[in-house]
């Protein structure tokens, strides 16, 4: 390291203040005219992606078999409903029969 108080802040200096450039009003005319025709067709985008996604969600959600009944009887769902129904020998092989 050569001399650093010597080189940060030249470059602090140099950074500090941006020189205003020749075309900065076009610049940010054509940046405002950019942002405001394109606010209408990403609107449409963001909305129809939002319903699509409510209404997969909805379904799925339909899907799914939940059940939100306030009855008494519990009832049997996800891995418990699955469990219940495997065999009682879950080999390979079926067992022999007897003569």
């Amino acid at each position: 390291m050569s001399a650093p108080d010597e080189f940060d802040p030249f470059i602090e200096r140099l950074f500090r203040e941006t020189p205003p450039m020749s075309d900065s009003a076009d610049f940010a005319r054509g940046v405002e005219k950019r942002l405001a025709s394109g606010s209408r067709m990403r609107t449409v985008v963001i909305g129809a992606a939002g319903l699509i996604g409510g209404v997969v969600a909805v379904r799925e959600t339909l899907g799914s078999n939940l059940s939100f009944n306030a009855g008494s009887e519990p009832t049997t769902t996800g891995f418990s409903a699955a469990a219940a129904s495997l065999p009682e020998n879950p080999g390979l092989m079926a067992p022999a029969s007897a003569p």
